[in-house]
């Protein structure tokens, strides 16, 4: 649970990867790890399609409710989910 306040970012970086941005130096995993910026893992980066980007997010993209309906709006897919539930 990244537990957000209003001022937080959720960063998602693919396949589940979902981060609290605080605005310090590191992000904070759903396990409540502090993570460098740098270490971040990055698995959809290569397949990011520049097309289905804005040049702006709107702030009312968030907070992500369906990270699969993100994903396919975003990045090229589709998305699924295997499993029987969310």
């Amino acid at each position: 649970m990244l537990d957000l306040q209003e001022e937080d970012t959720v960063v998602y970086t693919g396949l589940m990867n979902y981060y609290k941005d605080d605005g310090s130096s590191t992000l904070s995993s759903i396990n409540n790890k502090k993570v460098v910026v740098s270490d971040v893992p990055t698995p959809l980066a290569e397949a990011r399609s520049a097309s289905n980007l804005p040049a702006v997010l709107a702030k009312s993209k968030y907070p992500i409710r369906d990270p699969y309906e993100w994903a396919n709006t975003y990045y090229e897919g589709p998305f699924v989910y295997g499993g029987d539930s969310i």
